[in-house]
């Protein structure tokens, strides 16, 4: 990690609208597949998403530093114009160079080539991503998350071309997302873990502060399919043990702890099983 980065790591929230995660080529996987293609129903709406290749958590997390500075630093993101979609639609464009070094140090991760490649390819991904939207009206548009992306051969300068109309759709919710938190763990499944519950949160005010309450109960089949076992593994006895090991670092990290019931094939929240025994 390096040096001075504590503190930006633990300030990088950003407000994040759960719900757009419908719109995201986004495969709880590890594994990246070749050719994603995947079809979503909402009300009168077919959403075909693709991609040259899945994206993973490491590529959320990408999107999450891509929207806190989209949101921080607002005027550094240059008009390009706008793009018609169709008689009535239109995405406004705008540019940012990214100076990939600062991206690490946010990141908390060393300034080393192949760290600045790991988040070029992230944002290429997202540059090769594309949606289709199907209305019950038989009315396509086609729609990018990222229209243009170019990178020097030093993978020190970045630039883009975003489709803000998608950033501010994923902002427009109240829920605050700590991505900073996300890039402390080694561990994939404890990311797709702590992205899970975080998107799963409920929202409260204690006093004069917002707080997050994360699910006090979840299904562990429903784990095994959000953080990423489920294609991954299929020995029930190892993907118990990975869910086990995700929780070991989210307590790490949060210091939330959660235990398992056999019985019932759930993970409890601590602090609501102990609440619970007591009445």
């Amino acid at each position: 990690m390096q040096k001075n980065s504590k503190t930006i790591i633990e300030n990088s929230i950003v407000k994040f609208d759960s719900d757009t995660s419908r719109f995201l080529p986004i495969s709880a996987s590890r594994e990246r597949k070749l050719g994603f293609i995947e079809t979503r129903e909402s009300d009168n709406l077919s959403i075909t998403i693709k991609a040259f290749e899945s994206l993973n958590y490491y590529d959320l997390i990408a999107l999450f530093q891509m929207l806190d500075d989209y949101s921080k630093n607002n005027k550094k993101w240059e008009y390009q114009g706008t793009m018609q979609i169709d008689e009535e639609s239109e995405r406004i464009l705008k540019k940012r160079t990214f100076d990939v070094k600062e991206l690490c140090r946010q990141k908390g991760v060393s300034i080393n080539k192949n760290n600045r490649r790991y988040i070029t390819n992230s944002f290429e991904r997202w540059y090769k991503a594309e949606l289709i939207y199907q209305y019950s009206d038989e009315n396509i548009i086609n729609t990018r998350y990222i229209y243009e992306y170019k990178v020097d051969k030093k993978l020190e300068k970045m630039t883009i071309i975003a489709n803000t109309n998608f950033l501010d759709m994923c902002l427009s919710g109240g829920m605050a997302m700590n991505w900073g938190r996300l890039v402390k763990y080694k561990n994939y499944y404890a990311i797709g873990l702590d992205i899970y519950l975080q998107f799963r949160s409920i929202k409260y005010t204690h006093g004069k502060k917002t707080k997050y309450a994360y699910p006090n109960i979840i299904k562990e089949e429903t784990l095994f399919k959000h953080i990423g076992v489920e294609d991954e593994i299929k020995n029930l006895k190892h993907k118990r043990e990975k869910v086990k090991k995700a929780f070991q670092k989210f307590e790490e990290v949060t210091g939330i702890k959660y235990i398992y019931s056999r019985l019932e094939r759930k993970w409890i929240k601590e602090s609501y099983f102990l609440k619970k025994q007591k009445n």
